[in-house]
């Protein structure tokens, strides 16, 4: 059993990595540019560099290509970032790849429509899933009338090139709102203005076929970083049952295959309203490994014909990012909330929480991610 897995920069290839080799697939590993953490896991079988896939994207499927040559039997492709999950699902992709990887994913279409937040929001009224209310404010005074506040987001900040915590601003008063406006608006599209939601967020993730959910996980943001709202540094596994009705319809209306992070947000009647989907691997995706679900090998399954284990995650598991986590613990104690510290550092502690990249048995990619992190400045 062979498995191809993509962009090994990112944090979530870490825990597919690990999942998969845990259960006997040999790991080949592809990265572009500097040398990731990643490749130091004990689950790496091998690595392969690749052309950058958005400047050279044919060159990057010949080489993909060339690469699925060398594997004794056909390997599974799992593309982690989506530049490379959009390039290898076209049609110029298929086409290079044909008969010589497996792959559980969707159709560019399909892909297309979750990533565009317009049109899912549409999609999702037609089949019963909330969604915040919508305003189109076009002129100076449309902005005026607006109920402050709002949040106003790109239709896709993938193609902008925005990072997570820059893909929305919470815009308190008409001249916020229409800067954010000005910047989010892209290719002559406008960007999404919804109302704001004051509740928590929680995230009903999934791994599907052909518009069935295989596996899921569902989870709440316990923190995030930055305070105004950023990736999360902390959560929890829930039971999501309250929101498998709205995944499976919305799951089965686009006839989606692969993975996706379904997210919502609570009114403030504690009423979840959908936001958008990730129509790939999510940035808490390690809480999979820590919550001990068969994800990752569902999802390698799926793709090579084989039978998914469906494990589904144990209810109540914590997963944290450590060094995130302690930069958001370091932020509220500047603001003098000791509490919020306490309750930071008692999270570190709960033999239900796990570090997301921390491992004893791989130490060689922990010290490695830990040494990365530090190189970037402490980014996150």
């Amino acid at each position: 059993m062979t498995a191809i897995v993509t962009d090994v920069k990112y944090r979530m290839s870490l825990s597919l990595i690990r999942d998969l080799a845990d259960r006997g697939v040999s790991v080949i590993a592809c990265h572009s540019g500097e040398f990731p953490y990643a490749l130091a896991s004990r689950g790496v079988a091998r690595s392969a560099q690749l052309p950058d896939c958005l400047q050279a994207p044919a060159e990057y499927l010949q080489e993909l290509a060339d690469l699925c040559r060398t594997c004794a039997e056909t390997p599974v492709l799992l593309p982690v970032g989506a530049a490379a999950l959009t390039l290898v699902t076209t049609p110029e992709g298929r086409s290079a790849l044909e008969g010589l990887c497996r792959i559980c994913l969707s159709d560019p279409d399909t892909l297309a429509l979750a990533n565009d937040k317009a049109r899912l929001a549409a999609l999702a009224r037609t089949v019963g899933v909330p969604v915040p209310e919508e305003y189109r404010p076009r002129t100076p005074s449309d902005f005026e009338k607006l109920p402050y506040p709002v949040v106003i987001k790109p239709l896709c900040g993938e193609k902008q090139g925005l990072e997570a915590a820059r893909r929305y601003v919470i815009a308190r008063s008409a001249a916020q709102a229409r800067e954010a406006f000005d910047t989010f608006t892209f290719d002559g599209q406008p960007p999404v203005v919804q109302q704001y939601l004051p509740g928590g967020g929680l995230g009903y993730s999934v791994v599907a076929q052909s518009g069935v959910i295989v596996n899921a996980i569902c989870h709440r943001r316990v923190r995030e970083y930055p305070l105004t709202g950023g990736p999360s540094t902390c959560c929890e596994v829930i039971d999501g049952e309250f929101l498998r009705i709205y995944a499976e319809n919305l799951i089965k209306a686009l006839n989606f295959t692969g993975p996706a992070m379904i997210e919502f947000k609570l009114d403030a009647d504690g009423n979840p309203r959908l936001l958008e989907i990730n129509p790939r691997l999510w940035g808490t995706f390690p809480l999979t490994r820590a919550a001990r679900s068969s994800f990752a090998w569902d999802w390698y399954a799926l793709a090579a014909g084989l039978t998914p284990e469906r494990r589904p995650p144990r209810v109540g598991t914590r997963m944290y990012y450590l060094l995130s986590d302690a930069r958001r613990g370091l932020a509220v104690l500047r603001q003098g909330k000791l509490g919020a510290l306490a309750a930071t550092l008692a999270d570190w502690l709960l033999p239900r929480a796990r570090e997301g990249i921390f491992e004893w048995g791989d130490l060689r990619a922990s010290v490695s991610y830990l040494a990365s992190y530090l190189r970037r400045g402490m980014g996150v």
